[in-house]
């Protein structure tokens, strides 16, 4: 008897009303209201909203809903053969337009293929946003298929993460998840899509409640092996409903997504003005300035402002990364060449969006008398082996907003007398490694030239530098250069020239060969009228 009346209390409690427990189809709500297939359906629309053209995926039947929503918007899905390949295009995708990219992955294995090209991502500062499949929620835990602790995968790699738990949360979630991967430091977030969420409501319902064999009986006359039952499938349905709700599939407004379209924003660095006029001041008694310009320094909708700041600075410049080929191909104050040497001899140097990495000798090679400044979104990089070689100024604010702001205080004709014998310098010694290499280019064509025999050609092989530099003589104007490898790499940084801004694609600081064929396929998909040239080398093919 007691336990008949402990099960009658908690049936109690869960029988709200017929209403509620039987409203499981959407069809029962207003008629005048328009819905949605599915969650996935409203990840498609989402995205639409946010400008996603496309995605990349290797299907699976975790993530389909999630795809059946962007070809109903007509989002371009672009199956790749590995999920690696995916996020690397999604990544291309980010750095060319300015929108994250977008990678859609199956659960466990799909996912964990990620991780590599996530962790790529995130030491790049590339936002992108990596979307994938999980088991019921119901099922966590209890060994379903590909069901393993995905949060736990990832939170070493992404900025930002989070599981839906139910319809409701798809758009706004969505939403926080492109301004979170683009807010600060750029970077890949993540989102765990579980089966409930995303699958049609009856799919749902059928496979978590089944077909109840106590609907028909009233609880107050069932046994207690019945009341049980009955408990269960009330726990079921109310779950179901928990998940759906009954306006959980009503198709968006656009008021709806202007709701949640609010950028983050982070405060104005108050320490800007006085870091402009120390800069300003040491200009004034500098002769020998350098700037070293990286990735960071690059966006999408900004980088005429920053070619601007860098001619009325008027002080040579090294790009890195993604700046290359933002001053074009042959800008009198790009320097390519024996960037140690102006290092050496330099008495200001600038770093803006890149660290003192192993790139730049972990910093050990700036002369330690000059004035040494950097500015960088990153903390962490701007204090990065400050141990051996001490900063003078640290500026946490986006270089290319930054040099825009600096260059409004500097006058150009007076950069443009100081430093003009300082950058003929610079040119002098960069014109001598052209001179080197345009000889290794005679030399490898008197080679070719004089042999008649093509066969032994190819047993020597050929020297990279040649190769790269006639790579250079026939791209086009418009083109994009996506280089995948190691030290082939490095000959194509100095020997291909990248015609304009967002035009050359590496890995980045993690070295990571294999990115190209997904790079080619984002870079593509970004820019289809450009000229994409994919540079293979040292086993990265």
């Amino acid at each position: 008897m007691a336990e008949r009346e402990r099960l009658n209390a908690i049936l109690s409690h869960l029988i709200i009303n017929n209403e509620t427990i039987n409203n499981l189809n959407t069809e029962n709500c207003s008629n005048d209201k328009e819905f949605v297939k599915h969650g996935g359906s409203l990840v498609g629309l989402a995205l639409e909203y946010l400008g996603v053209k496309n995605v990349f995926c290797l299907a699976g039947g975790h993530i389909s809903p999630i795809l059946v929503g962007c070809e109903d918007v007509n989002i371009k899905v672009v199956d790749v053969r590995d999920e690696a390949s995916a996020v690397f295009a999604a990544d291309a995708v980010s750095r060319l337009t300015g929108i994250p990219g977008v990678a859609i992955v199956t659960a466990g294995p799909g996912l964990t293929n990620t991780i590599t090209a996530v962790k790529n991502a995130q030491l790049a500062e590339s936002p992108l946003v990596v979307m994938a499949g999980a088991t019921s929620m119901l099922l966590k835990g209890r060994g379903s298929l590909q069901d393993i602790d995905q949060q736990a995968l990832m939170k070493p790699h992404v900025k930002w993460m989070k599981s839906l738990k139910n319809v409701k949360q798809i758009i706004p979630t969505v939403m926080k998840a492109f301004s979170k991967a683009r807010s600060g430091v750029p970077g890949p977030v993540f989102l765990e899509f579980p089966l409930d969420v995303i699958y049609p409501r009856e799919l749902t319902e059928r496979e978590i409640v089944g077909q109840s064999s106590t609907d028909d009986l009233s609880w107050f006359t069932l046994s207690i092996k019945q009341i049980r039952l009955k408990i269960q499938d009330l726990y079921l349905k109310r779950y179901v409903n928990g998940i759906f709700q009954s306006d959980g599939l009503l198709k968006p407004t656009q008021r709806y997504f202007e709701n949640y379209d609010k950028p983050i924003t982070s405060d104005p660095n108050p320490k800007l003005k006085s870091s402009i006029s120390t800069i300003v001041s040491q200009l004034e008694k500098s002769s020998n300035p350098v700037m070293i310009l990286g990735s960071q320094c690059i966006q999408k909708d900004s980088y005429q402002n920053l070619i601007n700041a860098i001619i009325t600075l008027n002080i040579p410049v090294f790009l890195s990364g993604m700046a290359r080929g933002l001053l074009g191909e042959n800008h009198e104050l790009h320097i390519r060449h024996k960037r140690r040497i102006a290092l050496q001899n330099a008495d200001f140097v600038m770093i803006c969006g890149v660290g003192t990495d192993f790139r730049l000798g972990y910093g050990r090679g700036i002369n330690s008398k000059a004035y040494f400044v950097m500015v960088n979104l990153n903390d962490f990089t701007l204090t990065q082996n400050k141990d051996l070689r001490k900063r003078d100024l640290m500026i946490q604010d986006h270089p290319c907003s930054f040099l825009h702001l600096l260059s409004q205080h500097i006058d150009p004709n007076f950069t443009k007398e100081k430093f003009s014998s300082w950058l003929a310098t610079c040119r002098k010694h960069h014109d001598q490694r052209e001179a080197e290499i345009n000889q290794i280019m005679e030399n490898e064509i008197q080679k070719i030239n004089s042999n008649n025999n093509n066969q032994n050609v190819l047993e020597e092989g050929l020297n990279p530098i040649y190769v790269c530099r006639e790579v250079n003589n026939v791209i086009d104007e418009d083109s994009i250069i996506v280089c995948d490898g190691g030290d082939f790499v490095g000959t194509a940084s100095y020997t291909i020239l990248p015609r304009g801004p967002l035009s050359w694609l590496d890995p980045g600081i993690f070295g990571t060969l294999g990115v190209g064929g997904g790079f080619a396929i984002g870079a593509k998909l970004s820019r289809p009228t450009a000229e994409v040239w994919l540079i293979y080398g040292d086993g990265s093919s």
